[in-house]
């Protein structure tokens, strides 16, 4: 096996099975041990079961799979955001934007660290600009997470007031 190509493959994010002249899987992940090694999945009867060891062995170099034979990718499932759902558009979004070939970053710009709501999915995820609103604009789903804290009750209110034009420039309009 190119050693290589398998190191660029891992640095790529994939991961990687292989098979052992003893017809053995393992599955190696493209994560690192404490000593930079990449961890693996042990020696495994079927690639099904290497699935649930990615990660549990040490690492180990790369040249150990040197005389293993490349059987292909292995793709970990997700489970990914759905309509209606509350995400938190990440504060380096933009960058995110512009590596997916979205072109209207600066309408997007402002709305990086909010959270919003998932309106639409179609590979790329659309979410709402205001709670009202029909506005959206796509991020790529590594722009999004689900937010780790919930909203204050302050923050809520705020955004509400802003939202219905009682609020504008830092003032409350009565």
């Amino acid at each position: 096996m190119n050693i290589k190509n398998l190191q660029k493959n891992l640095q790529a994010g994939k991961h990687v099975i292989v098979q052992s002249k003893e017809r053995d899987y393992c599955i190696i992940s493209p994560f690192k041990d404490s000593h930079r090694n990449y961890r693996h999945s042990g020696q495994c009867d079927f690639v099904s079961i290497a699935s649930e060891f990615i990660g549990d062995c040490h690492g180990d170099k790369l040249d150990l799979f040197k005389d293993h034979t490349f059987i292909g990718f292995y793709e970990p499932e997700f489970e990914t955001f759905k309509v209606g759902d509350k995400v938190l558009v990440s504060k380096d979004a933009e960058k995110w934007c512009k590596k997916s070939g979205l072109s209207d970053i600066a309408e997007r710009k402002d709305m990086q660290g909010g959270i919003y709501e998932v309106k639409d999915i179609s590979g790329n995820i659309y979410v709402r600009t205001g709670h009202n609103s029909n506005t959206s604009y796509a991020f790529p789903p590594q722009a999004l997470s689900y937010p780790m804290e919930e909203e204050d009750e302050v923050e809520k209110a705020i955004k509400l007031l802003v939202e219905r034009g009682k609020i504008k420039d830092g003032k409350i309009l009565i």
